[in-house]
């Protein structure tokens, strides 16, 4: 593939290699053969370069992503004492979906680690997924979950630290 400095749309493949890639997604699983057909008619699959800009912290979200390929690192500043803490996330790994839920601005920046594939769900298409597909609504669902005992558990580390016990 021609490496451009943006992310550039992936035209040449054909349906069923479209329907493949999604099918391997976590997001995605339970989907049957009609639902695929109808999702690959909804979204697009977008290559990027390696350490393009998909969106800085602060930032206002009108997207969220979904990797088919390559990885991604999501950079949080964690406030006056300089330190930040960077996450990559890999295949099926969504992000950007909390400005869609809340319309805050983004909580994180996000860089290409490698170069890759992701979806670009735009509010529109994000709401009438969750709306058309209860298993994509509850794939999303369990993965925020995952997420949120995730940082109990890391508060719950720090708690213990700070206290000494």
């Amino acid at each position: 593939m021609l490496i451009e400095d943006k992310p550039v749309l992936i035209t040449h493949l054909n349906i069923e290699e479209r329907k493949r890639l999604l099918n391997k997604n976590e997001l995605f699983s339970g989907f049957n053969d009609r639902e695929l057909d109808e999702l690959v008619s909804l979204v697009d699959m977008k290559y990027y370069p390696i350490d393009f800009l998909i969106f800085a912290e602060g930032s206002l979200g009108a997207e969220m992503y979904i990797i088919i390929k390559g990885k991604v690192c999501l950079t949080i500043d964690l406030g006056t004492s300089g330190w930040t803490k960077t996450i990559v996330l890999n295949p099926n790994s969504f992000f950007g979906e909390m400005s869609l839920l809340d319309n805050h601005p983004r909580s994180a920046g996000a860089v290409m680690h490698t170069e890759g594939i992701l979806i670009t769900l735009d509010q529109r298409i994000f709401l009438k997924l969750i709306k058309k597909f209860p298993k994509f609504t509850i794939n999303i669902m369990k993965t925020m979950s995952e997420r949120i005992r995730k940082v109990n558990e890391m508060l719950l580390q720090l708690g213990q630290h700070i206290s000494g016990t």
